[in-house]
């Protein structure tokens, strides 16, 4: 089966649907299908992987972000070499309009992940007016849903919250699978040695884009709370964006004691002097997630699945996870998490039995070969 992706997010870029998209086409293609990725082109990037079209592609105002420009010939010449049996789409722009209109132009099954909870990145669209960004959006939404042969969400909550909105008798809930490397022994005391973290210090660990909307700020007050409880403690964050230089200008000048280090982005597979985020989460001990606008959240289960108890404030995507006092803990405010980072601190033992329930549970759940099985069912 030959299969077309078409995504606005994909490496160089990093996000959760770049990652998706990813691990969906290492999934198929150790299935045996014939896998394209249609994406915006990205200035002095070399594509590792075979069979990605680039298209031509401009800034947008997101910092990194690149618009592709859909043209038509382009795909169309691409076509005539390649033809897809299937097109998926995972976006509702520019080039998910051309995903949908190619689909009815050449009679193929549309498939659409709707990823994102929207609303959230209107104020990314800063050269609109925010009512006439949401508007467009919620228009552009409802015209993709409508032409796609199947909709699928990355999370059953999320998938409920889309058929009920948009009236449809459901909605494929299809959790994106994660890749877990197998790691060294000592992985974990050469990173700490890295960071200059000591052994008997707690290790709290964030990684996401740091945004406004990804709540970044939230873990940081809830560590320097922590802090105030256990001394022997340290943040690690992994990942960049547009709220980092604030961030790291804030805590250096108002909490100048605390003890948090800034890693920037990491690989996904180590490079002499980077270790890979897998290996972050190796070293760590602890994961805080605040974020409330994920659909799945994909730090979740790569943390659960390397073997770190998560503190997560309520939303969906923790829920969606955690079983909370078994493979993590999900709290309803700041303090509540807090409290449960001291309680873990303290009692080793009991950590160390959620670590290894949130690590069986993930990478079951998660795992790449039943992710292209779930996703070829629909």
């Amino acid at each position: 089966m030959r299969i077309w992706h078409f995504t606005e997010s994909y490496e160089p870029y990093l996000s959760g649907v770049a990652l998706s998209v990813g691990l969906l086409k290492k999934a198929q293609e150790a299935r045996g299908d014939e896998v394209w990725v249609v994406a915006p082109q990205y200035p002095n990037h070399v594509d590792s992987r075979d069979h990605v079209f680039r298209l031509p592609s401009i800034p947008s105002p997101y910092p990194g972000f690149r618009i592709a420009l859909p043209w038509q010939g382009l795909l169309q010449s691409h076509y005539l070499k390649h033809p897809p049996d299937i097109i998926h789409s995972h976006s509702t722009f520019g080039l998910g309009r051309r995903a949908a209109q190619f689909a009815k132009k050449w009679g193929i099954p549309l498939a659409f992940t709707i990823h994102t909870r929207f609303e959230h990145y209107v104020h990314h669209l800063s050269v609109l007016p925010p009512q006439w960004a949401r508007k467009g959006l919620e228009r552009w939404l409802k015209r993709t849903i409508q032409d796609a042969t199947v909709v699928i969400a990355p999370s059953d909550g999320f998938a409920r919250e889309v058929a009920q909105q948009h009236a449809l008798p459901r909605v494929y809930a299809v959790p994106t699978a994660i890749d877990f490397p197998t790691l060294a022994f000592e992985t974990r005391s050469n990173v700490r040695r890295k960071l200059g973290v000591a052994e008997n210090v707690s290790l709290f660990l964030v990684v996401g884009r740091i945004s406004p909307e990804k709540n970044i700020q939230g873990s940081l007050d809830a560590f320097s709370e922590i802090a105030k409880k256990r001394p022997d403690v340290h943040l690690l964050v992994v990942g960049d964006g547009p709220d980092r230089p604030r961030l790291m200008e804030k805590y250096r000048k108002e909490k100048s004691g605390l003890a948090i280090s800034w890693a920037g982005l990491a690989p996904r597979v180590s490079r002499p002097g980077s270790p890979s985020v897998f290996e972050y989460y190796a070293a760590s001990d602890l994961f805080l997630f605040t974020s409330l606008t994920e659909t799945q959240g994909l730090v979740l289960p790569e943390a659960m699945g390397m073997g770190l108890p998560v503190l997560a404030l309520e939303s969906s995507a923790a829920r969606e996870a955690i079983d909370s006092g078994k493979t993590g803990y999900i709290g309803d405010g700041i303090p509540s998490l807090v409290d449960q980072a001291v309680h873990w601190i303290d009692r080793i033992e009991e950590r160390h039995l959620v670590s290894h329930h949130a690590m069986q549970f993930a990478r079951e759940k998660y795992d790449l070969t039943r992710y292209a099985e779930m996703v070829e069912a629909v």
